[in-house]
């Protein structure tokens, strides 16, 4: 295997001591999030028992399928708290949609949705939409977003223990305690 030079590094024109604490910055915050993207595909490939590829294209939808849901302010609280909202507060998306968001090949794509179909982790809808089947009130979808979430908190301690102010504050509902402790 050949050694390629490293590309000229473009920082900022800053003095000496401030370029090494750049460099450690950004070195320290690389690491802390290569460590948590880690942390989270071996979560979502052991909670879905998938390859790197199908979790990739499961997020991307799961997440354009809660997005309406979740930030629409106009989603009644109540629809937002049940088990499996109702078709018409949950979003879709096109396979070729997806296939851009996820930058892999289209027939690729379209042969892994396909498979999700069979599996049952996703459905397509009469128009060709896809969606992700309801499940977050199983117990297994219940493990994997706390193991996500604490996965979140070892990345805000990482940062900390690297000598950075991190991410993680308390939730509003309830000063002191995270998520996991509700």
């Amino acid at each position: 295997m050949q050694c390629v030079a490293p590309a000229k590094v473009n920082i900022p024109k800053l003095g000496r001591l401030l370029r090494e604490e750049f460099m450690r910055e950004i070195r320290s915050k690389a690491y802390a999030g290569f460590e948590l993207v880690l942390d989270l595909m071996h979560e979502l490939r052991t909670g879905f028992k998938l390859d790197a590829e199908s979790v990739l294209i499961m997020c991307c939808i799961n997440e354009a399928v809660m997005r309406p849901l979740v930030l629409n302010a106009k989603t009644p609280a109540s629809v937002k708290a049940m088990p499996a909202a109702p078709e018409e507060y949950r979003g879709s998306i096109s396979m070729l949609l997806v296939a851009e968001r996820v930058n892999l090949p289209r027939e690729t794509v379209r042969r892994k949705i396909k498979a999700l179909i069979r599996s049952g982790w996703l459905f397509e809808d009469d128009e060709g939409r896809i969606r992700a089947t309801p499940r977050l009130a199983e117990p297994t979808s219940q493990r994997m977003v706390r193991e996500s979430f604490a996965a979140v908190k070892r990345y805000d301690e990482r940062l900390r223990q690297l000598g950075f102010g991190g991410i993680y504050s308390p939730s509003p509902r309830s000063p002191g305690k995270s998520l996991r402790e509700h």
